[in-house]
């Protein structure tokens, strides 16, 4: 995309990567001007595009993961106790329920799927609670927003960069709307 006579970019995102000195030719990226904020993307299988003047800007929020202790050990707590469900149950079924048995383990049908069901449990659980935190940016305008996600390890530090070059940039623009050139 074509920028505007005397706009430069001053920033640019991807959600992958974080700041980039330059902007990609490919891929999802969002661009910071010293007059507009533009995001690059695909939507539906169709390449999507999406400006804003700096000066419409209004709000900027962004959401983003964070995960404390007590979610980490209400997940232990969790484990814990399906495990102990786990054990108690198939000391229970073992010799009650005359049922098939898993031939390599030598292990009751049952008593394994509920295993199965455990590990599965332990897996997702692993999966939220470790996974990185992903979150996004929302510029906000009038009659407008641009969503933008990030994710990774710094990814929030550097949206904040961004965040606050674009009110920077915004103040300039509105304390200067037509700058004149020599």
């Amino acid at each position: 995309m074509a920028l505007l006579p005397g706009e430069h970019v001053t920033h640019s995102f991807s959600p992958e990567s974080g700041l980039l000195p330059q902007p990609q030719e490919s891929g999802r990226m969002l661009v910071l001007t010293n007059q507009r904020v533009m995001t690059f993307g695909r939507r539906n299988g169709m390449r999507e595009t999406v400006l804003m003047p700096l000066d419409q800007i209004k709000t900027v929020a962004v959401n983003s993961g964070r995960r404390g202790m007590g979610t980490l050990v209400q997940g232990g707590l969790m484990v814990g106790a399906a495990a102990l469900f786990y054990v108690m149950l198939t000391y229970w079924l073992t010799g009650r329920v005359d049922g098939p048995t898993v031939p390599i383990i030598r292990m009751d049908l049952v008593a394994f799927l509920i295993f199965l069901a455990i590990l599965s449990g332990v897996g997702l659980i692993a999966q939220v609670y470790f996974g990185k935190p992903d979150g996004n940016v929302v510029f906000q305008g009038e009659g407008a927003s641009i969503t933008f996600p990030f994710s990774g390890d710094g990814a929030e530090e550097q949206v904040y960069q961004v965040v606050n070059a674009t009110f920077a940039a915004r103040q300039s623009a509105v304390d200067d709307p037509h700058p004149v050139s020599n």
